[in-house]
């Protein structure tokens, strides 16, 4: 609901020479937010690894990425990243594996390939119902641990 007088909207509102930062409206009920010069802050959604794993797959083999966890607010099926809602957004992947031979990671929307080794992907379609998800294929044949914190392997959007 945008703060109007005369169908006018209010913006740069000051006391003196003090500028107001927010405006809330008192409805009856509940108090609204009519404006703000200070832009919301948004946190990123998205899931990570729970513990460090190890993740074994081969050279032919691709394998989802499992025991994925979700951010608050983040709606997780089948360790798949499912968004609730539209927009165009960047995508943030990091994995953070064990040993020399890294495997190569690709980062899936709704079972199409959108990127593999991408640490972001930007200006990414998002609509309610999507799904996200990282899977490997490991080229040295053997397990890999991942890193299990929130900062060592995740899939995320902001």
């Amino acid at each position: 609901m945008p703060l109007s007088v005369d169908g006018r909207k209010i913006g740069g509102v000051h006391v003196g020479a003090q500028a107001i930062g927010e405006g809330w409206v008192w409805d009856g009920s509940s108090w609204s937010q009519v404006f703000s010069s200070v832009p919301p802050e948004v946190s990123p959604m998205g899931m990570w690894l729970t513990e460090t794993a190890t993740f074994t797959t081969t050279i032919t083999k691709l394998g989802p990425m499992a025991a994925m966890s979700d951010r608050p607010d983040t709606a997780i099926v089948d360790n798949m990243l499912v968004a609730d809602g539209p927009g165009v957004r960047t995508l943030h992947v990091r994995i953070v594996w064990s040993g020399t031979y890294m495997p190569t990671y690709y980062v899936y929307k709704n079972g199409e390939r959108l990127a593999s080794d991408t640490a972001t992907i930007p200006d990414v379609p998002i609509a309610a119902g999507d799904q996200f998800w990282v899977s490997a294929r490991n080229g040295f044949g053997s397990g890999r641990a991942t890193g299990g914190s929130e900062t060592s392997t995740y899939l995320y959007w902001d």
